[in-house]
């Protein structure tokens, strides 16, 4: 009862980004760290509203005796991506379960999302044999900044959010769409989704100064790495120690991933010298054309100018009008004149919402 107790009480890390911007390299450094709880990017409230809209379930409302399956069929399915996986083997997922449904008995907490919350970490910390009693924070990972003040109706809550050069951002997302024969329409709603409402996220916790910014080209190199962990270690009241500058999952070594070398995650250590500045920029600029660069620059030209990412073009009334021009008729798929009409409109309709009405586009189109 102690340990559920110590999980109860836990205040919660939210690790976020605006979009392709390395956040699963930064948010596994913390499985090092003995102060910590980190498990697979869970995105919680993602899920739960998937969850909800796909199969009209609501938590709320399902029984005890159903809720591990429900949450290991929707939140813990096996992934082809190794560090999403929350079970190494089949005696891993029969221990969860059982510590996952003596949490759920015995806890005192009467909510039910924060109760399976909890659960799902007590679980995991019992069965990779985390020292629960050492523990001063979980960890946890929501894709998707649109969720975030989700955490603020039930836990004390601190954030932290990854930026990354827009255009580096935008051109991975995009490498990575293509790989996985994705269409680049769909992906810039999806790149201009997560960056607005991740900038808009950050400014709000701003104000509040309860949210760690990390530039992901702050972190390239273990000197750097080494500030900004010692940074963010000092702003958690944590202790920092060497074996945090090694990513990992779990205990093994993790050696990160790439949209530009693999479709997954990496077998082996990446080339060196791969982030190098040189580098990263030949790689994003290899990847999106020279009018792409100029219309990311100016529809994202205020947050370009807050996070210091300087534009390449001239930022302009007539290079935003251009801009825009092209944000609304350019990226799309090449269809038959009459269905080509309708989705141009389509796209003019959405990325009109998403631009300017971010929270109302969230309501009105599938955009999770």
């Amino acid at each position: 009862m102690r340990e559920i107790q110590k999980i109860e009480n836990l205040p919660i890390i939210v690790l976020t980004a605006l979009g392709h911007v390395g956040v699963d390299y930064f948010g596994n450094l913390f499985y090092s760290s003995k102060e910590v709880l980190k498990v697979p990017a869970l995105s919680f409230f993602r899920k739960l509203e998937i969850l909800l809209k796909n199969k009209k379930i609501n938590i709320h409302k399902v029984p005890n005796k159903k809720l591990f399956n429900i949450i290991k069929n929707n939140f813990m399915w096996k992934s082809p991506i190794k560090s999403y996986n929350y079970f190494s083997s089949k005696k891993d997922e029969k221990d969860f379960r059982k510590f996952f449904c003596l949490f759920i008995k015995k806890s005192k907490i009467h909510d039910v999302k924060k109760k399976i919350f909890l659960a799902i970490h007590y679980g995991m910390a019992k069965i990779k044999k985390k020292k629960i009693n050492n523990l001063k924070y979980i960890l946890t990972h929501e894709h998707q900044s649109r969720y975030c003040k989700e955490y603020k109706k039930f836990f004390f809550t601190k954030f932290v959010i990854v930026v990354r050069d827009p255009r580096a951002a935008f051109a991975g997302s995009f490498k990575g769409a293509q790989i996985k024969n994705v269409s680049k329409e769909f992906m810039l709603d999806r790149c201009l989704t997560f960056w607005k409402t991740g900038f808009d996220f950050y400014l709000k916790e701003k104000k509040e100064e309860n949210i760690f910014l990390v530039q992901n080209e702050k972190f390239q190199g273990q000197k750097k790495l080494k500030i900004i962990l010692k940074k963010i270690c000092k702003w958690l009241d944590i202790n920092f120690s060497k074996e945090m500058l090694q990513p990992k999952y779990f205990n093994e070594i993790w050696h990160g991933d790439s949209s530009y070398l693999s479709k997954y995650e990496r077998k082996k250590p990446l080339p060196k010298s791969y982030y190098n500045k040189k580098n990263v920029t030949q790689r994003w600029k290899s990847q999106i054309s020279k009018s792409e660069i100029n219309d990311i620059e100016n529809i994202l030209s205020k947050s370009m100018k807050i996070f210091k990412y300087k534009p390449i073009n001239k930022i302009s009334f007539i290079s935003k009008l251009n801009a825009y021009k092209n944000i609304f008729f350019k990226y799309k798929k090449e269809r038959n004149p009459l269905i080509n009409t309708y989705y141009i409109i389509k796209n003019i309709i959405r990325r009109t919402f998403i631009l300017h009405k971010t929270n109302l586009a969230l309501k009105i189109f599938d955009l999770t």
